[in-house]
């Protein structure tokens, strides 16, 4: 599961949001003795298994072409990740978490291919001496586009038990868009 978001203010700018948990667990043996994070795990007893990978990540990007039906983003992206990796027998536990951030470069092309369709290439990702961080995909987003809807707040007050009083009252209108990705290609694949 992923959920994401973003908002655009003028034409160039923007800003994105991801949260992305994920979680794995099974159980099984180890063929001899195992330690980990200073605890021993016996050969040939049941154990079980688990490893998370939270990912949020906020991020800022740049609209730096936008021309003949191809639009290309630049920035920067901030991930915290937020891991644990937990082994389980009978009378032993052991575990090794880690909460840190990560930067990222970010890279965001899309390609019209009608008027509700797009291809989409989208990565973010940065490598160092600790290690690397690569989310990629590849996407085809279907649109349709609600054109409008209206709807009004009304923001009453009760002025005695019995009756009530209206103080003020506001309409907005809301432009609301649905998409559809057909795939997702090398998540956190490097």
């Amino acid at each position: 599961m992923r959920v994401s978001g973003r908002y655009g203010w003028g034409d160039r700018h923007q800003v994105h949001l991801l949260y992305a948990p994920l979680t794995i667990t099974g159980s099984g043996s180890f063929a001899v003795r195992v330690l980990f994070q200073g605890a021993a795990f016996a050969p040939n007893a049941l154990t079980t298994a688990s490893y998370r990978f939270d990912s949020y990540r906020i991020g800022y990007r740049y609209k730096v072409l936008d021309q003949a039906g191809w639009q290309l983003w630049g920035g920067v992206t901030l991930k915290v990740r937020d891991a644990k990796i937990a082994l389980a027998q009978s009378t032993v536990t052991a575990n090794r978490a880690n909460i840190g951030p990560v930067p990222l470069l970010s890279l965001y092309t899309q390609r019209g291919l009608g008027p509700r369709w797009r291809a989409i290439l989208d990565v973010e990702g940065l490598a160092a001496p600790q290690g690397r961080a690569v989310d990629a995909a590849i996407k085809i987003r279907l649109s349709y586009r609600i054109e409008s809807a209206s709807a009004r707040v009304t923001v009453c007050s009760k002025a005695a038990p019995i009756t009530r009083k209206c103080i003020s009252s506001r309409g907005f209108t809301m432009d609301w868009r649905l998409s559809i990705f057909s795939f997702r290609w090398a998540n956190n694949c490097l």
